[in-house]
């Protein structure tokens, strides 16, 4: 009797422990979104998901095919886009190899809107590429970003953010994650300025 015992013991602790990983996951940050850094394994592995074209314009929403861009930092992507939940959050991405010689720098385009909270105005972002920083105050409603993106054909483009705040500090959400700003779509452009 002692030995059917061990088995039924086994399973309640694995399922106990799941329970617990999950509840965890659910109020806590997961750690599979808020990693640091990919792995260069990762990275390769993702490159033939993160390719996109050029002149248009790309959601970044669960069921888009482009959503693999969406690097370390962000949330799981809903049905209208993505938050960032970290100070940082990366896009990363490839340009594709055309063949043509390009005179004018290709940009990005960001369709961006901040998380507001309180008696907040506005948010302050950095949208940093290999070649240009751009400091960004985002007013409800949100904005277009530009950035101009590098001549390589991988692209790691950074949202930095000023702080992270819940829409639960104004009582108007249960939703105790920390974001910043939600990103909707994305374009990368040939000389758009």
């Amino acid at each position: 009797m002692l030995g059917s015992d061990v088995p039924n013991f086994v399973v309640t602790c694995a399922l106990l422990a799941a329970v617990v990983l999950a509840g965890s996951m659910a109020f806590g940050d997961d750690p599979a979104v808020l990693i640091e850094e990919e792995s260069a394994s990762l990275r390769a592995e993702l490159a033939g998901f993160r390719s996109v074209p050029i002149d248009e314009f790309v959601f970044l929403n669960d069921r888009s095919e482009y959503r693999w861009v969406l690097g370390p930092g962000f949330a799981p992507a809903e049905a209208d886009g993505t938050w960032v939940r970290s100070q940082s959050a990366q896009l990363i991405f490839y340009l594709p190899d055309t063949g043509e010689v390009v005179e004018s720098p290709f940009l990005l385009e960001l369709s961006v809107s901040p998380l507001l909270v309180g008696n907040q105005e506005s948010r302050s972002i950095v949208v940093r590429s290999a070649v240009e920083e751009v400091d960004v105050e985002l007013e409800p409603g949100g904005a277009r970003v530009l950035v101009q993106l590098a001549p390589n054909e991988e692209q790691v483009v950074e949202l930095e953010c000023d702080a992270l705040d819940s829409p639960a500090e104004d009582n108007l959400s249960i939703d105790m994650r920390r974001l910043c700003v939600k990103v909707y779509a994305m374009a990368v452009r040939k000389g758009l300025r």
